[in-house]
């Protein structure tokens, strides 16, 4: 799927139109748009989302986006199974650049050595533009807690109790030939 083609929160950016003071603008997802991205992120409600984004130019045919991300999400507890609202609060930032920019493009010569707090390497502009909306959502789905539990909630260990013997210990015993012991649970 194109960055530019219809997603659920599009809003395409050109960067030739983002001027030497950059550009700065607030998305606020209306409910369509929240329910789409609520199937898209697996979460049971997104009750608000709003952006402050700010783009300014980088090196001379790319964009600098800044966002920072607010709002509610209604998420479902992995031990109780229970609803609960979540806050949205996320700040990121992306680059993007021209693919004839050959700096901004170049791949390392040498081995390549992940360091999780170096600079992601430019997003490739499509026709000059890029979608802000895409990469909110996408960032979204990168900060979601893939065990979401209610404040509050804690799991509580199930224990065997001490009477009760374990299938495996019974198992354990008839490969060696003895009869299953008595369960005194």
């Amino acid at each position: 799927m194109s960055a530019l083609e219809p997603q659920e929160l599009s809003r395409p950016v050109r960067v030739n139109e983002v001027g030497k003071g950059g550009l700065e603008f607030t998305v606020e997802a209306d409910e369509a748009e929240r329910a789409a991205i609520a199937g898209r992120l697996g979460v049971e409600r997104v009750g608000a989302l709003t952006a402050q984004v700010t783009v300014k130019r980088w090196r001379q045919t790319g964009a600098r986006l800044t966002a920072h991300v607010n709002g509610t999400m209604t998420r479902r507890c992995v031990v109780s199974l229970d609803e609960f609202e979540a806050p949205i609060d996320e700040q990121f930032e992306a680059r993007y650049a021209d693919p004839d920019d050959e700096i901004a493009m170049a791949a390392p010569e040498e081995e390549l050595v992940l360091d999780p707090e170096s600079e992601e390497p430019p997003e490739i502009l499509e026709g000059g533009a890029f979608d802000a909306g895409e990469a909110i959502v996408q960032h979204l789905v990168l900060g979601l807690d893939p065990y979401p539990r209610k404040p509050g909630v804690e799991f509580e260990e199930v224990r065997e109790s001490p009477g009760k013997i374990s299938p495996f210990a019974v198992l354990s015993g008839l490969k060696k030939g003895a009869s299953p012991p008595e369960d005194k649970g």
